[in-house]
Order: structure tokens, then sequence, then C-alpha cells
């Protein structure tokens, strides 16, 4: 993973939205960030095939990031309180949007995969330091020798002065965000939806018994990355 902080994005949107929700995504707002300095990679994901319906949420979306604070900037948050007429239009059709900062605090692998999963949990309070551990020197580590076509694992700790200050700007009064979850995740990724798949549910199997709770696993499939940008390169239309 690009950078030591990332923000994620979970979202649904209603059938009769998604046309004008993907083609804004795709033809105006990932370019839109991704040209914000410090924003690294920007990657749009949607349900895997066999998680269609299973999914707490369809959609997410994934910015890598030079550090967290770079979502406190002043060109990031001079963006925020200056949404484009289309994001004014779109931001209010999220349903059950659910928006985090994180820190990255370890990264496995190379690249990234088409399938992927997020699976976000809280650690058991007086837990935290052991969990991480275990998932630092243990869990981690493992799921990527045993399941050779993983191409990435990243442990995610959430940040949530960082999360919170959007909620003041005019696109965060606009968005209709529910209230944060998933204090870590853990983002897995691979080539092949089953080994994702399997990866995550030893890791879960394991993790109860290692601090993890209220757990929540989604499944996608990788539909658009971008790398950072310039302006001077022209506007991406």
């Amino acid at each position: 993973m690009l950078g030591g902080g990332a923000l994620a994005i979970w979202t649904n949107i209603d059938p009769e939205d998604e046309a004008e929700f993907n083609e804004w995504y795709t033809r105006q707002h990932l370019a839109e960030r991704v040209g914000i300095e410090g924003f690294l990679r920007g990657r749009r994901y949607v349900a895997a095939a066999t998680a269609a319906g299973r999914n707490e949420s369809k959609y997410f979306t994934l910015y890598e990031i030079e550090r967290v604070d770079t979502l406190t900037s002043p060109p990031y948050m001079e963006r925020l309180d200056s949404p484009t007429e289309w994001s004014r239009r779109v931001l209010p059709l999220f349903r059950n949007g659910n928006r985090r900062a994180f820190r990255v605090v370890v990264s496995l692998g190379a690249g990234i995969g088409g399938q992927a999963a997020t699976i976000g949990f809280s650690p058991m309070e007086g837990r935290e330091s052991k969990l991480r551990r275990w998932l630092q020197t243990t869990a981690m580590p493992a799921a990527f020798d045993t399941h050779r076509l993983l191409t990435g694992i990243h442990l995610l700790e959430s940040d949530e002065a960082t999360t919170r200050a959007k909620d003041q700007t005019e696109e965060g009064r606009t968005a209709r965000m529910a209230a944060p979850t998933a204090d870590w995740a853990l983002m897995v990724e691979g080539t092949l939806e089953d080994e994702v798949a399997h990866a995550c549910d030893e890791i879960v199997a394991a993790g109860a018994s290692h601090g993890m709770a209220e757990i929540h696993i989604n499944r996608y499939q990788l539909v658009h990355g971008l790398l950072h940008w310039s302006p001077s390169q022209g506007e991406l239309t």
C-alpha cells in the first residue's frame, strides 16, 4: 500500500441512482481526489460476484495517502468546502455511508489484486497491543504464506479526530454518512475471489480469541484505479 495513511469509504446506492453515481466517480470524483497533493492512488470496488446481497456495503473506495494528516491539509479542506455542482447532487445519494481515516500500521505484499476484502473490527478493551502483535507477527504473515495468490494484506487503525475533521465542511454537511464503524480494518487482496475469502475466514475464525470484536467482512472486485496526477498535466474530464 502506498503511503502511511488511507481514507476508506463504504456505501450503498439506490438502484435508480447507481448509473449517475458510477459515472460521477469515473468521470470526475476519483480524478479530482487524486489530483490533491498527498493523495497517491485511488481505487474503486464493487461487491464481488459471490458477495452480492451479502455485503453490508456494495461499494468501497480506498485512497492511499502520504500521511493521515493529508486529510486535514489546506488543499484537501479547501476542496471539501468547495464541492462541484455534480458532487452536490450525488453526495446526498449515499446510503449508510461509512467514511474512515486510517493510519497504515503494516502492509505486506507488492502491487494490487483484482479481488479484495475488508475486515472491519474493533479490538477488545485492554487487548489492543496483544491483538496488534498477533496480527503483525502471526496472522498476516501466515495468511500471506498459506494463500500464494494473495497480493497484499494491510492493517489499518482509525484516526477519529481526522475522520471527524470533514464534518463541518460543506461536503461533510451534504453527504449522508452513518456513524463511523470499524476502529481497525484489515484489507486483503489477491487474484482469486476464493483465495481472498478463505484467508479472511481463517483470520476471523482465530481472531476472537486474540481480541477481535464487532467483525464485519465485505468482499469486492476492483473496477477502477488511478494514480496521483498533477494539474499541470492537464485537466481530467
